[in-house]
Order: structure tokens, then sequence, then C-alpha cells
């Protein structure tokens, strides 16, 4: 999916996301970086799967670009 979406962080996690609607997180499932394929360019990862009531979701932020992606809805 690779969506640009906006987060609302509280005490440094995500606490709710927006994507066509607000989705507000219940808890965070799992966190855990990955370094990406350096070689092609790409950044570290920081991977947030969490919990909202439409179910599980996987974030991805990008500390080099300062961004979110909706990785999967």
């Amino acid at each position: 999916m690779n969506q640009p979406v906006e987060v609302v962080l509280e005490n440094g996690f995500p606490r709710r996301f927006f994507f066509q609607k607000p989705f507000f997180i219940h808890h965070v499932q799992e966190c855990w970086h990955e370094v990406g394929e350096w070689w092609l360019g790409e950044s570290e990862r920081i991977i947030y799967l969490v919990v909202t009531d439409y179910g599980l979701h996987e974030l991805h932020y990008i500390p080099h670009d300062d961004c979110w992606l909706l990785y999967r809805l």
C-alpha cells in the first residue's frame, strides 16, 4: 500500500492516524527497526504493528524523511 498518512503521537508512540477517516490505536502490538536495502538508497524504517477498531495495521516511520506510511490496512 505505502500510502502517506498523518500520525498523531503520544509519549513517542503512534496514538491515531488518518486515512480517509480517523483510526484510533488501542495498542502497539509490535515495534521493530528495519535497515532497508541500503545499497538501493533505502533508509532505516521503524515499523509499528497497531490494533484499531478496524483490525491490525502496519505503519512505517522513516526518520530520514520524517514521514509516515500506511503499509498494510
